[in-house]
């Protein structure tokens, strides 16, 4: 994954206004809404997970939380990079019921 571009501004299904970081991810270009992005930050050591799916492979430690990594290449079905990560897009997905 190449570092993520500066906030993108697009229209949303209603018309409106939303920010977008766009990152490109094996040669194809993503975009996540902003209000999800908690930070963006350099590789981080990962701890590998016995048993996990291919997907959420490993946690990793942000600032005292233990979190789930997920390979967005391996969710997509993509290739597997020939290089190592360059950065880690850390989301925040609060549940309904949070």
């Amino acid at each position: 994954m190449s570092a993520p571009r500066p906030e993108t501004s697009t229209r949303g299904p209603a018309g409106d206004r939303r920010l977008a970081l766009t990152f490109d991810l094996g040669g194809d270009a993503m975009a996540i809404d902003v209000h999800h992005v908690a930070e963006v930050l350099e590789p981080l050591p990962l701890t590998p997970v016995p048993g996990a799916c291919r997907a959420a492979p490993a946690l990793t430690n942000v600032r005292g939380a233990v979190v789930p990594v997920i390979d967005l290449r391996r969710r997509l079905d993509l290739p597997t990079a020939e290089s190592a990560p360059t950065r880690l897009i850390v989301l925040d997905l609060a549940t309904a019921d949070e």
